[in-house]
Protein backbone atom coordinates (compact mmCIF):
# COMPACT_ATOMS: atom_id res chain seq x y z
CA UNK A 1 0.00 0.00 0.00
CA UNK A 2 1.08 3.56 -0.70
CA UNK A 3 -0.61 6.66 0.65
CA UNK A 4 0.70 10.08 -0.30
CA UNK A 5 -0.13 13.45 -1.81
CA UNK A 6 -0.85 13.39 -5.54
CA UNK A 7 1.94 15.92 -6.08
CA UNK A 8 4.43 13.27 -4.87
CA UNK A 9 3.37 10.58 -7.36
CA UNK A 10 6.54 11.15 -9.41
CA UNK A 11 8.65 9.91 -6.47
CA UNK A 12 7.55 6.32 -7.08
CA UNK A 13 9.43 4.48 -9.85
CA UNK A 14 6.56 2.22 -10.90
CA UNK A 15 6.86 2.63 -14.67
CA UNK A 16 4.89 3.95 -17.62
CA UNK A 17 1.50 2.60 -16.43
CA UNK A 18 1.88 4.56 -13.20
CA UNK A 19 2.63 7.75 -15.12
CA UNK A 20 -0.31 7.13 -17.47
CA UNK A 21 -2.66 6.77 -14.49
CA UNK A 22 -1.51 10.03 -12.93
CA UNK A 23 -1.68 11.86 -16.27
CA UNK A 24 -5.34 10.82 -16.37
CA UNK A 25 -5.84 11.98 -12.76
CA UNK A 26 -4.68 15.46 -13.77
CA UNK A 27 -7.71 15.66 -16.09
CA UNK A 28 -10.47 14.74 -13.62
CA UNK A 29 -12.04 16.85 -10.90
CA UNK A 30 -15.20 17.14 -8.82
CA UNK A 31 -17.14 18.19 -11.96
CA UNK A 32 -16.33 14.93 -13.80
CA UNK A 33 -19.61 13.01 -14.22
CA UNK A 34 -20.04 10.07 -11.86
CA UNK A 35 -20.99 6.55 -12.90
CA UNK A 36 -18.62 6.75 -15.82
CA UNK A 37 -16.08 4.18 -16.94
CA UNK A 38 -13.02 5.54 -18.75
CA UNK A 39 -10.72 3.28 -20.73
CA UNK A 40 -7.34 4.90 -20.33
CA UNK A 41 -5.33 2.09 -21.94
CA UNK A 42 -7.87 -0.56 -22.95
CA UNK A 43 -8.41 -3.18 -20.26
CA UNK A 44 -4.90 -2.61 -18.89
CA UNK A 45 -5.66 0.72 -17.22
CA UNK A 46 -9.14 2.09 -16.68
CA UNK A 47 -10.96 4.39 -14.28
CA UNK A 48 -14.36 4.49 -12.66
CA UNK A 49 -15.76 7.77 -11.31
CA UNK A 50 -18.39 7.26 -8.63
CA UNK A 51 -20.31 9.13 -6.01
CA UNK A 52 -21.86 7.66 -2.87
CA UNK A 53 -22.49 8.30 0.79
CA UNK A 54 -19.93 7.02 3.27
CA UNK A 55 -21.12 4.22 5.52
CA UNK A 56 -20.51 2.70 8.94
CA UNK A 57 -18.03 -0.15 9.32
CA UNK A 58 -20.68 -2.89 9.51
CA UNK A 59 -22.07 -1.90 6.07
CA UNK A 60 -18.75 -1.87 4.19
CA UNK A 61 -16.84 -4.75 2.57
CA UNK A 62 -13.24 -5.86 3.07
CA UNK A 63 -11.84 -6.83 -0.32
CA UNK A 64 -8.74 -7.79 -2.29
CA UNK A 65 -7.97 -7.99 -6.01
CA UNK A 66 -5.57 -10.16 -7.98
CA UNK A 67 -5.26 -8.77 -11.52
CA UNK A 68 -5.45 -5.05 -10.78
CA UNK A 69 -4.05 -2.61 -8.26
CA UNK A 70 -6.30 0.26 -7.19
CA UNK A 71 -5.38 3.92 -7.09
CA UNK A 72 -8.16 5.66 -5.19
CA UNK A 73 -8.53 9.45 -5.14
CA UNK A 74 -11.32 11.50 -3.63
CA UNK A 75 -12.51 14.34 -5.84
CA UNK A 76 -14.79 15.76 -3.12
CA UNK A 77 -15.70 14.89 0.45
CA UNK A 78 -13.69 12.72 2.81
CA UNK A 79 -13.76 9.14 3.95
CA UNK A 80 -11.81 6.55 5.87
CA UNK A 81 -10.51 3.33 4.44
CA UNK A 82 -9.35 0.38 6.49
CA UNK A 83 -6.22 -1.53 5.48
CA UNK A 84 -5.15 -5.01 6.59
CA UNK A 85 -2.51 -7.38 5.27
CA UNK A 86 -3.98 -10.20 3.20
CA UNK A 87 -2.98 -12.90 5.70
CA UNK A 88 -5.13 -15.03 7.96
CA UNK A 89 -8.35 -13.42 6.79
CA UNK A 90 -11.50 -15.51 6.72
CA UNK A 91 -13.06 -15.56 3.25
CA UNK A 92 -16.65 -14.40 3.09
CA UNK A 93 -17.03 -14.52 -0.72
CA UNK A 94 -14.40 -16.45 -2.73
CA UNK A 95 -12.42 -14.76 -5.49
CA UNK A 96 -14.47 -13.99 -8.60
CA UNK A 97 -12.26 -13.47 -11.65
CA UNK A 98 -14.98 -11.52 -13.49
CA UNK A 99 -15.14 -8.93 -10.69
CA UNK A 100 -11.45 -9.39 -9.75
CA UNK A 101 -12.47 -9.41 -6.11
CA UNK A 102 -12.63 -11.58 -3.02
CA UNK A 103 -14.40 -10.44 0.13
CA UNK A 104 -13.49 -11.18 3.73
CA UNK A 105 -14.95 -11.09 7.19
CA UNK A 106 -13.64 -8.25 9.31
CA UNK A 107 -11.15 -9.74 11.79
CA UNK A 108 -11.08 -8.86 15.47
CA UNK A 109 -7.54 -7.48 15.16
CA UNK A 110 -7.63 -3.86 14.05
CA UNK A 111 -6.28 -2.66 10.76
CA UNK A 112 -4.85 0.72 9.88
CA UNK A 113 -7.41 3.48 9.38
CA UNK A 114 -6.56 5.81 6.49
CA UNK A 115 -8.17 9.22 6.16
CA UNK A 116 -8.72 10.13 2.52
CA UNK A 117 -9.48 13.57 1.18
CA UNK A 118 -8.92 15.43 -2.11
CA UNK A 119 -5.24 15.80 -2.98
CA UNK A 120 -4.30 12.42 -1.47
CA UNK A 121 -4.08 9.07 -3.23
CA UNK A 122 -3.95 5.56 -1.89
CA UNK A 123 -2.68 2.59 -3.88
CA UNK A 124 -3.80 -0.88 -2.88
CA UNK A 125 -1.82 -3.84 -4.23
CA UNK A 126 -3.17 -7.44 -4.38
CA UNK A 127 -1.84 -8.28 -0.91
CA UNK A 128 -3.63 -5.27 0.60
CA UNK A 129 -7.06 -6.07 1.97
CA UNK A 130 -8.97 -2.81 2.03
CA UNK A 131 -12.34 -1.49 3.09
CA UNK A 132 -13.06 1.91 1.53
CA UNK A 133 -16.18 4.08 1.70
CA UNK A 134 -16.19 4.41 5.50
CA UNK A 135 -17.49 7.46 7.27
CA UNK A 136 -14.87 9.40 9.21
CA UNK A 137 -14.83 8.40 12.88
CA UNK A 138 -18.25 8.71 14.44
CA UNK A 139 -19.26 11.44 12.00
CA UNK A 140 -22.51 11.34 10.14
CA UNK A 141 -22.54 10.09 6.57
CA UNK A 142 -20.90 12.36 3.98
CA UNK A 143 -21.29 12.53 0.22
CA UNK A 144 -18.13 11.56 -1.64
CA UNK A 145 -17.02 11.65 -5.25
CA UNK A 146 -14.11 9.37 -6.03
CA UNK A 147 -12.13 8.05 -8.97
CA UNK A 148 -10.67 4.55 -8.80
CA UNK A 149 -8.02 3.73 -11.36
CA UNK A 150 -7.38 0.05 -12.01
CA UNK A 151 -3.90 -0.85 -13.27
CA UNK A 152 -3.01 -4.38 -14.30
CA UNK A 153 -0.47 -5.40 -11.67
CA UNK A 154 2.02 -6.89 -14.14
CA UNK A 155 2.40 -3.42 -15.75
CA UNK A 156 3.85 -1.93 -12.58
CA UNK A 157 7.62 -2.09 -12.16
Amino acid sequence: MIIDKIENAGLYPLGAAWKTAFDYLAMVDADTPADTHHRIQGDDIYAVVMDYDTRPLHEAKLETHRKYADIQVLLSGEEEALWLPNTDLKIQTPYDSERDAAFYELPTTPGAALRLKPGVFVMFFPDDAHMPMLRVGNAITHAVKKVVIKIRVDLLK
